[in-house]
């Protein structure tokens, strides 16, 4: 049976619905738009941080400043275990702000920033086709203002890891299945395997999602042709995205097999957390206790039933990363417009029951939240350590003590004659001379002085506002984001 004589699309009022909502004009989507724009904009040039090691280490480290940017060939290297795509693509398009005259790598990563948060707007795009492909115009239109304007959204969608890079295609990919159903066009279902297919090769674990198309067209009320069609798509989408490796003298799929093999055998060591770790999170993006409420009298399934598909999707998503030993609340990030999407229809149903006082303190902590997100610089401390170093080039060596600095933080700057060298206690270190200075994270303070040096504090690079609460809540587990001071020998007035 093709899909549609399925309960999907064969409702005349649905119809109907679509067919109105085909002519109602697209103003407010365009300002919905335009506002997700505009917070993304914040969001890139007031919090220049980023959100883990991963996203610095592999991403921002190794494509800032673009003129100290690697080859092709040293970047499929330093890929690891990681997707060399969007390795290969970030060091490519942080070439642009170079070509623009931008040097300052500071000022780069803005740029960049701001075109993945451009790139981002694409998930809004597409939660809002996905209610208007099924006529239902008004919740669209909620769906893009959550899937734009969520407290989380604008920062999350500006950065460079990889799962914000593969959140747009893992909703694209939902679209055009959703599509598919509406129309029964094949080349529908075409676009939605080979869509998934490029979300993993941003993001390896995305391809879970695939097993929701494999349920949904081993449905028995699927046709055998659109079965055979699917089958015959996946296997030619499987054997392009292999290409990939080979291209890269890589063998057939190598780079999702050595992801594979390496988390099999030491997944458990990075850290394990509790199975409902992201129920937590799930949970905690919806702003309790605004949505908590008894919907009884809500038939959801039976309304929304063309939403099966974005129901699939989330729960392979949320299953699959619940069952892995290690979890951080980032591994989410692709799946975040879908499970804002399937919110908005109980938004809708509480403005169809006029409870606007809760959906107005809602937005309204949602808006204090998000500009505190968008606009208070993660990792601040390291930053602002590189600032320095950009506007003192007098520097040309640069000692980090005790691992006060995780990682060197030159992506930040412009400064290429600057050596880092990490140091400890134990140490030898150089002859004194005002071309160096010392990295001291707060905490490591004691130590250092212990060790009788002739310095002199030159500054201080304290976090932002919200990361120095999370210090002072819990200086053991966050000591990472605290003060960084700078020492240079004794007598250096540079």
């Amino acid at each position: 049976m093709p899909y549609n004589n399925m309960n999907y699309t064969n409702s005349t009022d649905a119809t109907a619905s679509k067919n109105e909502s085909q002519h109602l004009s697209y103003r407010p989507f365009l300002l919905v738009l335009l506002l997700a724009f505009g917070a993304r904009a914040l969001a890139a040039i007031y919090n220049v941080g980023f959100v883990a090691i991963d996203d610095y280490v592999y991403m921002l480290k190794l494509a800032f400043p673009a003129q100290q940017a690697p080859s092709f060939a040293k970047v499929i290297e330093s890929s690891w275990v990681h997707p060399t795509l969007p390795m290969l693509a970030l060091t490519q398009l942080a070439r642009l702000p170079l070509w623009l005259g931008i040097t300052d790598g500071l000022r780069q990563i803005q740029f960049v920033y701001l075109i993945i948060g451009v790139w981002s707007l694409f998930s809004v795009f597409f939660v809002y086709r996905i209610f208007t492909e099924l006529g239902r115009i008004r919740e669209g239109l909620i769906a893009a203002t959550l899937v734009g304007l969520h407290f989380l959204m604008p920062f999350v969608s500006t950065r460079v890891l990889f799962e914000s890079l593969s959140m747009p295609l893992l909703t694209a990919s939902l679209y055009f299945f959703i599509r598919f159903q509406t129309t029964t066009e094949r080349k529908y279902l075409f676009y939605s395997v080979a869509v998934i297919a490029l979300s993993s090769l941003v993001r390896f674990q995305n391809g879970v999602c695939y097993f929701a198309f494999v349920l949904l067209m081993f449905n028995r009320q699927v046709s055998r042709g659109d079965r055979w069609f699917f089958m015959a798509a996946s296997g030619i989408v499987f054997i392009a995205s292999g290409l990939m490796d080979l291209l890269i003298e890589r063998t057939f799929h190598q780079s999702i097999l050595d992801y594979i093999r390496y988390n099999l055998a030491h997944s458990s060591e990075y850290g394990t957390s509790k199975w409902w770790n992201y129920l937590l999170l799930c949970t905690g993006l919806t702003l309790p206790p605004f949505l908590v409420r008894t919907w009884s009298h809500f038939a959801w399934w039976r309304n929304y039933t063309q939403l099966k598909p974005a129901i699939w999707f989330f729960l392979f998503f949320f299953i699959s990363h619940s069952l892995i030993p290690h979890k951080e609340d980032r591994f989410m990030i692709p799946i975040f417009p879908i499970f804002l999407l399937l919110l908005a229809p109980l938004i809708h149903q509480l403005i169809q029951e006029k409870k606007l006082l809760r959906l107005y303190i809602f937005a309204a902590f949602n808006l204090f939240l998000m500009i505190l997100a968008s606009s208070f610089t993660s990792q601040w401390n390291t930053i602002g350590t590189a600032r320095f170093l950009n506007d003192h080039k007098n520097y040309k060596q640069l000692l980090v003590f005790n691992q006060s600095l995780l990682f060197s933080p030159t992506a930040y700057m412009d400064n290429p004659e600057l050596s880092v060298e990490f140091v400890d206690e134990h140490s030898t270190l150089p002859t004194p001379n005002c071309d160096l200075i010392y990295a001291v994270r707060e905490d490591h303070l004691q130590n250092f002085h212990a060790l009788n040096l002739e310095v002199q504090e030159k500054a201080v690079s304290h976090p932002g506002p919200l990361e120095w609460v999370i210090v002072q809540l819990n200086p053991k587990r966050n000591g990472r984001r605290a003060a960084i001071h700078l020492f240079t020998p004794a007598g250096c007035n540079s």
